[in-house]
């Protein structure tokens, strides 16, 4: 059986055997597919008329961009993506989703036809999630670096990208006339490089397959479907993973149910073992001058998220637990640091240009900052003074302070304020 598969035009073969109402005999896993109508208001074919259709797409490949692809697979890897393509939508003709019913089909039916397990697994996973990259493509913002991310997760290797975008201009063809267009094969290609330019950045790709699992975990969760769906959906959405990756559900759920009520700001004081302070804003904050006030204490680390609504979260953890009768000073200095006429007086550290690398090829739409150097007190205040009268706005910010080290990590939005005068931000900081 594999050898049709190795065919250049398997599809006549198969072609001819659907006319004598033989394929699903030959084919097992579509005998239940064989002239099932299709009503979706999409495909126009049935099903297994379609799935012909796809593999002659792929074998007559039109776009010379994918042609190209192509022809870098191996024969083995071609062979797999005819087999992918060709029972894809096997598991329709049931009443449970047809993804996975598909990809279990392809395993048993490959399993027996002798491939090896790597192949197995290769194929069973583009046939399950086979509508992924189109859907992604067409529904979803495919430069946001979020979505791009999660998408790159689920196909984390250069094989798996281009068989994927193989298959979906196969699926698409497979469809009718017109269908593959210049509209769609650019939304397609976008995504596709996007993904391939994301596979460079192991340390968020890994972080962003952490985020999609604590994602299912949240949406299992009782007091997650108990929430209001458009506050669900403004959860998932929010864009960094820090949440996803540091925070118990629990916390998630209280952070984005507080802030869902806020309308100015709220905050809160922590001091069992050290001290951590929690702010949530909608209201404009003067954090340089916040930092500045409590530049005394050692900083160990900031978390600062996007939430919604033109919300933020921030969790700025101290290494140290202070005295009963100095919270309220603090909770008194943030009040300070949301009144308009605040005015932060800071010293510069001593920062050389070298302490800082500025990358704005990092994402699409966000530029990355780190900053390397002696720990000093007063120093994230004065970062975060220089962004706030530059209107450089963070998406989030790592930060870890290591002995006498500090390694800062900020992901800032990219804009005519960051990308086009580094220069100047890197002369504005030390």
């Amino acid at each position: 059986m594999p050898a049709i598969f190795k065919q250049p035009h398997a599809h006549s073969i198969l072609t001819a055997l659907s006319e004598v109402n033989g394929l699903g005999e030959y084919i097992q896993p579509l005998k239940k597919v064989e002239a099932l109508p299709q009503f979706d208001g999409y495909h126009r074919f049935p099903v297994d008329t379609h799935l012909i259709a796809c593999l002659k797409a792929l074998e007559n490949i039109e776009d010379p961009y994918l042609q190209e692809i192509y022809d870098a697979l191996s024969p083995e890897h071609q062979m797999i993506l005819k087999l992918a393509t060709l029972l894809h939508d096997a598991g329709k003709g049931r009443l449970s989703d047809h993804h996975p019913i598909g990809a279990k089909l392809f395993k048993a039916y490959t399993q027996k036809i002798g491939l090896s397990p790597e192949d197995i697994e290769l194929g069973s996973k583009l046939v399950l999630y086979h509508n992924r990259l189109s859907q992604t493509a067409q529904k979803e913002d495919i430069y946001s670096p979020l979505i791009v991310a999660q998408f790159t997760a689920l196909f984390p290797s250069k094989l798996e990208l281009d068989m994927l975008l193989l298959l979906t201009y196969a699926d698409t063809t497979g469809v009718g006339s017109n269908i593959y267009n210049e509209f769609t094969a650019r939304l397609f290609k976008g995504l596709h490089k996007n993904a391939l330019d994301f596979l460079d950045n192991r340390e968020f790709l890994n972080e962003t397959h952490k985020r999609l699992e604590r994602i299912e975990k949240l949406k299992s969760s009782a007091r997650f479907k108990e929430l209001p769906k458009i506050l669900q959906t403004k959860i998932i959405n929010i864009e960094s993973n820090i949440p996803f990756i540091r925070y118990k559900t629990a916390k998630i759920i209280e952070i984005a149910t507080e802030a869902k009520e806020i309308k100015n700001y709220k905050y809160k004081l922590a001091n069992k073992n050290f001290l951590t302070i929690e702010i949530i804003k909608k209201s404009r904050i003067n954090m340089g001058y916040l930092l500045s006030k409590l530049r005394n204490l050692n900083l160990a680390n900031m978390d600062i998220i996007k939430l919604f609504d033109d919300k933020k979260y921030f969790k700025i953890d101290f290494n140290q637990k202070v005295e009963k009768d100095l919270l309220q000073e603090i909770g008194a200095v943030i009040e300070e640091a949301f009144l308009p006429d605040t005015v932060t007086q800071t010293q510069k550290p001593q920062i050389a240009k070298e302490d800082i690398i500025i990358n704005c090829t990092h994402g699409i739409q966000y530029a990355q900052m780190k900053l390397t150097t002696k720990d000093q007190k007063g120093l994230l205040a004065h970062v975060m003074n220089v962004f706030e009268k530059l209107d450089i706005d963070i998406v989030s910010a790592k930060l870890f302070t290591r002995k006498d080290r500090t390694d800062d990590l900020f992901l800032v939005e990219k804009n005519g304020n960051f990308c086009d005068n580094e220069e100047f931000i890197k002369e504005q900081l030390v």
